[in-house]
């Protein structure tokens, strides 16, 4: 992906579909959203999610590779919650280490090969493992 923002460096909002929940992606500052504990910890937020209110926050303010990277990140946070995978779901430097480094990862490796995942992506399209 190249440097240019998935909202172009703008507030948008679209919804996010996992399994029977739908969340609310927001391309906006997460430090608007985050709770009083993360706020006074952190300057910057890349991304956050906010399971109970079904809401996931990127920070629009970065290239389209470090958005990917902080969806993917906090994707794996709400696969956490709603599997009950504590490593997941956790916020601990180590478990955040750890979410980061799949993350990560993942995001290379689509980034790097999307002629492997593109067609699988086609938009308009869904399905279902057979």
């Amino acid at each position: 992906m190249n440097s240019t923002n998935l909202a172009g460096g703008k507030s948008m909002q679209t919804k996010l579909q996992i399994g029977g929940f739908t969340f609310d992606l927001i391309f906006d500052d997460p430090m608007k959203y985050a709770p009083e504990e993360f706020s006074e910890k952190l300057d910057v937020l890349y991304g956050l999610l906010l399971f109970f209110q079904r809401k996931i926050l990127i920070n629009p303010n970065f290239p389209k590779d470090v958005q990917f990277h902080s969806l993917l990140h906090e994707i794996l946070h709400l696969i956490g919650y709603l599997t009950g995978d504590k490593r997941l779901r956790s916020s601990t430097p180590q478990n955040e280490y750890f979410v980061d480094a799949v993350s990560g990862h993942l995001a290379s490796i689509m980034l790097q090969n999307p002629h492997i995942f593109v067609p699988y992506l086609k938009e308009g399209e869904s399905g279902n493992a057979d």
